[in-house]
């Protein structure tokens, strides 16, 4: 499988939802983008949208989430494992640090597994070049009743920073579908308040450097770490949970479609979050979410690797 990075350069704020309206994340799972990606082909025709869920379903297209990026500068999770540093043995300031740290320069993985370095000015680097959370007071009005004042929280890229994502195929041809989607989807926006304007992107194309490229495409490594939520099918969980650190985040939401009425909630589903290491990779599925028998609804939880480290897990 060959692996292409596409770079999002937005144009205007972008609301992730958590759990507040008036909060947001900088982020984005594959999960909702893969859900974004299937509503733009379907704009385009049900069949466009098929021919892409199979292609996923069969391995042939896989997506990470969406991760920072500074100039050139790649950043990906921090991998769930433990990183000895004798520097913050005793120090409160340096381990406080570590965990606060999410992100990790991909130039600078190398010295973090050897736990080398400097989290602090890293952490603060990432802060001040980033972006910036906003916070917007609208107003609605319903049924010509007094207006109602609601916050929306955003978040504002700087100048040189976005977000990207690797995409890894095996169908040069079918590439080129999946990049008309990604140009297309900039500009209906990503995340929430889309009528509002947020969320709208320039697509951009970066570079994998040799040594992420390698990360990517190896199959001997004794740790790997996933680069997007993911879930085993019933038949790995057994091998893939005995040698596995994770942490599980539910996924959840309503269903964005004309067939069902207004405000009907996908089904739950608990996923791994992206930087859960283990020693055996796994397939995973895009999983069918929907309530009731109208139409599928579809959830990816399908893994993308990163070689971690070449020992094997304890």
């Amino acid at each position: 499988m060959e692996y292409k990075i596409y770079k999002l350069q937005f144009s205007t704020a972008v609301h992730f939802g958590v759990n507040a309206l008036d909060d947001c994340e900088f982020t984005m799972c594959a999960d909702s983008f893969f859900s974004a990606m299937c509503i733009e082909f379907l704009n385009q025709s049900e069949e466009k949208m098929n021919i892409f869920v199979e292609n996923v379903k069969a391995g042939k297209v896989i997506i990470s989430d969406l991760f920072p990026f500074i100039d050139d500068t790649y950043y990906i999770p921090k991998p769930m494992i433990k990183i000895e540093n004798n520097e913050s043995d005793g120090d409160s300031v340096i381990k406080k640090a570590y965990k606060k740290l999410k992100y990790i320069s991909v130039d600078k993985f190398e010295e973090y597994l050897n736990g080398n370095m400097d989290v602090q000015y890293e952490l603060d680097k990432f802060n001040l070049l980033l972006g910036k959370k906003e916070l917007r007071t609208n107003v609605t009005i319903r049924n010509y009743d007094e207006a109602t004042p609601y916050r929306v929280g955003s978040f504002r890229f700087n100048k040189n920073s976005g977000l990207y994502i690797i995409v890894g195929y095996e169908d040069e041809e079918y590439l080129y579908e999946i990049e008309d989607c990604l140009i297309s989807l900039g500009f209906s926006g990503i995340g929430g308040e889309r009528s509002s304007g947020y969320g709208r992107y320039e697509l951009g194309f970066g570079k994998l450097n040799r040594q992420m490229e390698e990360r990517l495409k190896s199959d001997k490594a004794g740790v790997y770490m996933t680069l997007s939520v993911s879930l085993p099918k019933e038949c790995e969980m057994d091998s893939v949970l005995d040698k596995c650190e994770y942490v599980l985040v539910k996924r959840s939401g309503f269903i964005s479609s004309n067939h069902y009425v207004n405000n009907i909630r996908k089904k739950d589903i608990y996923l791994f979050q992206s930087g859960a290491c283990l020693s055996d990779k796994f397939t995973g599925d895009v999983y069918d979410v929907s309530e009731g028998n109208i139409h599928p609804v579809y959830k990816y939880a399908k893994p993308l690797f990163l070689e971690v480290m070449p020992w094997k897990m304890c």
